[in-house]
């Protein structure tokens, strides 16, 4: 109180000696007033180690291998989740329901599926056994039929050829009676062959043989006609006795039994290369068997995979862990294709720290330097400093997270670069900005002084100065923005004292 007396003592005995100097002029209307003196609240520059750190934002993460997705493959409404995020869950532990009906519907139409393609199988082997058993039997008798044919065509040229050779020695009384009952039994053949030919033309027209079978009993019963015809010409030249003409005929009745015998080979092997075409659709039995196995082998895969899902309608904890994530609600429908409902972090696993950095700020940082979270004790340091992303152009980086870290928190860690160690530091509200200049007021002898700095890092609220203070200072806290260099001020001390 006195200083303050002797203050306002001398500013007056300067307004009188400016009075004087003036010759005394008369006092003008408006006294003159001293500047207030301004309370501020002081604290003291020290020797600090301050650390110079990169900031950089990311989250806690579980470790590679750390994190366990639990969900379910099937698709059903969700009915009951009973753990939230942050809920640590015991491995069996049951996390949340799903409606079983449409599993047990689709297990149930699975069955069924895999039943009928069992027996669609089932029926295509027996359709190849029976197409299989048709060919065997068309072939043996087809083959059977060429070799007849063959030896029929043999025997009626070897026949053709004795009668010849008897017309040419003459005829005998039993061979006029053979060549006789030659013509009884080629009369015979020749009728049967007719009522062949006969029944299979209407069995044709009624949609009951193949124009094949129809056509065969046609050409047979020709050659049975023909053959009537030559053992009656055989039988006259018999009875006749060998004449030219005869021998002429029997020599045309040699060539006829040629004539004939082959084109009966010929028919006959017609009807075995016919036969041998059913060896394709006996192949394409085979495949539409084998391709009705697959079918049913896939169906009861299904089945199983149906009856499998039943019991994913339980979903129940893999591990032992906290849940990060919850990816479903009461009522929300499973999709299979992204059957992930809970991440959960592994008791025991850890935690990382992923950040990311832009490209300026990542060439200031590398791999080994320790990194401080706020809010959490020790220091880590970097493990990773990965590629710029082609898609935001950020870098990425990985270190372990600190203990007591939990996955899923956010918050910004700081890279320390470097240490300045026993360097002068202040709070860092203390620093303000004048014309784009950090400055502090540092107080000495009750008068603040503006003092420009070289300003250094900052971390956890305290400011470097690099120069422009010195340790013991005293540096204006609270009350610098009504101050300029100067200003008178006194110290407001705390209401406690």
């Amino acid at each position: 109180m006195i200083d303050r007396l002797s203050r306002f003592a001398r500013f007056g005995l300067g307004v009188l000696a400016l009075t004087a100097a003036h010759g005394c002029a008369p006092k003008e209307s408006t006294d003159t007033e001293a500047a207030p003196i301004v309370s501020v609240k002081l604290t003291k520059a020290v020797l600090a180690d301050v650390p110079d750190t990169v900031p950089v934002d990311g989250h806690f993460e579980p470790p590679q291998g750390g994190l366990v997705h639990v969900g379910s493959p099937v698709q059903g409404r969700i009915v009951k989740v009973l753990v939230k995020e942050g809920d640590h869950v015991a491995k069996g532990q049951l996390m949340a329901l799903v409606d079983p009906s449409v599993v047990q519907a689709e297990s149930v139409s699975a069955a069924l599926g895999a039943r009928a393609a069992q027996v669609q199988a089932a029926q295509s082997d027996a359709d190849l056994a029976s197409a299989k058993a048709d060919l065997d039997s068309t072939l043996s008798q087809a083959k059977l039929g060429v070799e007849l044919a063959e030896t029929e065509r043999d025997s009626s040229i070897r026949a053709a050829t004795i009668e010849l050779q008897k017309l040419l020695n003459g005829s005998r009384p039993e061979e006029i009676a053979q060549a006789k009952q030659a013509v009884n039994e080629a009369q015979v053949e020749r009728d049967r062959a007719k009522r062949d030919a006969d029944r299979d033309r209407q069995l044709l027209a009624e949609g009951y043989v193949s124009r094949q079978q129809a056509d065969a009993s046609q050409a047979s019963y020709e050659i049975a006609e023909a053959a009537l015809e030559q053992a009656l010409q055989q039988y006259t030249l018999v009875k006749k006795g060998p004449r030219d003409e005869d021998v002429k005929a029997a020599q045309e009745a040699l060539a006829t039994a040629r004539e004939v015998g082959n084109k009966k080979v010929a028919v006959a092997k017609a009807v075995l290369d016919q036969a041998r075409q059913g060896q394709l659709a006996v192949r394409a039995k085979e495949k539409e068997a084998a391709a009705a196995h697959i079918t049913a082998q896939q169906r009861q895969a299904d089945s199983q995979a149906a009856s499998a899902g039943a019991g994913f309608t339980e979903i129940r904890a893999t591990v032992s862990g906290t849940v990060i994530r919850r990816g479903g609600s009461e009522g929300d429908i499973t999709d299979p294709q992204i059957p992930v409902l809970f991440d959960v972090a592994k008791d025991g696993s850890g935690v990382d720290f992923v950040g990311t950095l832009t490209p300026g700020m990542a060439s200031r940082v590398s791999a080994g330097m320790p990194v401080i979270f706020p809010g959490f004790e020790g220091r880590c340091e970097i493990s990773l400093v990965g590629a710029p992303s082609p898609q935001t152009g950020l870098i990425s980086l990985r270190t372990s997270g600190p203990p007591g870290a939990k996955p899923g928190l956010f918050l910004t860690a700081r890279i320390v670069k470097q240490t300045l160690n026993s360097v002068v530091a202040v709070p860092s509200s203390c620093v303000v900005d004048r014309d784009g200049k950090p400055i502090v007021f540092v107080v000495q002898n009750g008068v603040a002084r503006l003092r420009e700095i070289h300003a250094g890092p900052e971390f956890n609220g305290r400011t470097a100065v690099i120069d422009g203070v010195k340790p013991g200072e005293q540096v204006v806290l609270l009350g610098q923005h009504e101050l300029s260099d100067g200003t008178e001020v006194e110290e407001k001390k705390d209401e406690a004292q």
